[in-house]
């Protein structure tokens, strides 16, 4: 007698899922590596303003004084 199971039990994943998976990991982390290259460029930004307005009250001091 042939016993015939309707449906087995799935155990792990497919491939497709797992490079499905991949792609979404791989999409978050240079989502996030962009965001650190934005944000340096932008803390470099700032740092240059600052030393500019710096440079520009030290001058105005000195302008002020003679």
């Amino acid at each position: 007698m042939i016993s015939a199971e309707p449906f087995s039990v799935q155990r792990g994943f497919t491939l497709l899922e797992v490079l499905i998976a991949l792609f979404v990991l791989d999409f978050g982390l240079l989502a996030l590596a962009a965001v650190q290259l934005r944000t340096y460029s932008t803390t470099r930004e700032a740092e240059y303003q600052s030393i500019a307005a710096l440079h520009a009250r030290v001058g105005r001091g000195h302008a002020c004084q003679s």
